[in-house]
């Protein structure tokens, strides 16, 4: 039902039977916040029927929209309670970064080295900040007689090559580690792959004395050009964006915010292969309050030793551009004052001993109450755990 109230104040439901009820279980909701001699119930039912109110459209902001409806006056209670509406944080967007990843990592690329997981992440970023996709990004006005890139062009010519250069250097390298452990390939699977290539070559040798034997000639057709697959599409797409990393770095090194979130998870550093394979155990993220990720980094464990350097960097940036200290940092643990000071503000201590303050996040402080209430199947966990958000969300 909160979430239904909430939803009431998309203004492309304005004027609907159930929106107008919707508003009025809003207001109730934040009736602290609104004036004394107001009568919001008559304000919702100008509201719905108000022709002189700006005109909205799908695909426009209603936060826009809204501060239009606040400088006309007419709804000071309902404006009140929207306000409170909109005010509402609701969670870590930094758990983005992690999905974010996962559709880096999926079930088709599930292992992959460090640089490529920092291009890819990097790219996204980019293209997520931006609001654009690849294709809107490097579209070109006039197809037919605009200026084509060279160098993308060069990499989509040439990523075959790198491809399978560098498939034949890890053959080589494997059957290397064979020689040097004396070890074969499982002797069924070459027995197959060989009868399955002597099956082919006795199928062209018939097929031509057949053709020889009818007389019949026929001009070879020429050969067969080979048509770039989506994985080679995508390689050279990431050789031509690993060449501006360092621009898209320079613009997220750029980035900073007043509120700061704070998480950690296991299951990104599962799915690294190559040099660095097991050599890290965490991925410790810090984005600001509209999303972007400020610094992302692997440690081999989340300990103060570990993670002091990734604190330190991101303090130095700050006071490198100028930019004053965060006024509040939300965190999934390590928020508690057990011994006085707790381990997020020691870690971050000069932003601490500024004025910042330290939170635990709504979403994983609900989440605590799952070691109390494990029973998802309970009828009445839906409701509590409803009641719950909106006691902390709404109160």
């Amino acid at each position: 039902m909160t979430l239904q109230c909430l939803s009431a104040v998309d203004p492309i439901a304005r004027g609907h039977s159930k929106t107008g009820r919707l508003l009025r279980r809003l207001a109730e909701m934040f009736t602290k916040f609104l004036p004394a001699d107001v009568d919001v119930q008559q304000e919702v039912l100008k509201y719905g029927v108000d022709q002189s109110l700006p005109t909205f459209r799908e695909g426009d902001d209603a936060v826009s929209w809204w501060a239009a409806v606040f400088e006309t006056g007419r709804y000071p209670g309902l404006s009140m309670a929207v306000k409170a509406a909109l005010s509402v944080f609701h969670g870590p967007t930094v758990e983005s970064s992690f999905s974010l990843m996962s559709e880096i990592i999926d079930s088709r690329s599930g292992s992959m080295n460090i640089s490529t997981l920092s291009a890819i992440q990097t790219v996204k970023h980019t293209l997520l900040t931006r609001k654009q996709t690849a294709v809107e990004m490097f579209k070109r006005e006039d197809l037919k007689h605009g200026p084509v890139d060279q160098r993308m062009c060069h990499n989509i010519m040439s990523a075959g090559t790198k491809d399978k250069a560098l498939r034949k250097q890890a053959t080589l390298k494997e059957m290397e580690r064979r020689r040097e452990f004396a070890c074969q390939p499982s002797s069924s699977a070459a027995a197959a792959r060989r009868a399955k290539a002597e099956e082919e070559a006795l199928a062209r040798r018939r097929h031509a004395a057949k053709q020889r034997a009818l007389g019949h000639q026929y001009q070879k057709p020429p050969t067969r050009r080979e048509l770039p697959s989506p994985r080679l599409l995508r390689k050279a797409y990431l050789i031509y964006e690993a060449e501006h990393i360092e621009d898209y770095r320079t613009q997220i090194m750029s980035t900073f915010g007043k509120v700061l979130e704070y998480d950690s998870t296991r299951k990104i550093c599962k799915k690294l292969s190559g040099h660095g394979r097991g050599t890290a155990e965490w991925c410790t993220n810090v984005a600001n309050e509209l999303g972007q990720v400020l610094m992302s980094v692997f440690t081999c464990e989340e300990s103060l030793t570990c993670l002091k350097p990734m604190a330190d960097g991101l303090m130095e940036r700050y006071r490198r551009a100028g930019e004053g200290p965060p006024e509040l940092m939300y965190v999934d643990r390590g928020c508690c004052r057990v011994h006085g000071v707790s381990s997020l503000e020691h870690l971050f201590s000069d932003w601490a001993n500024s004025g910042m303050m330290v939170r635990l996040d709504i979403f994983h402080w609900i989440k605590r109450f799952d070691a109390a209430v494990r029973t998802d199947h309970h009828p009445k966990y839906a409701l509590f755990k409803s009641a719950l958000c909106s006691c902390l969300l709404l109160q």
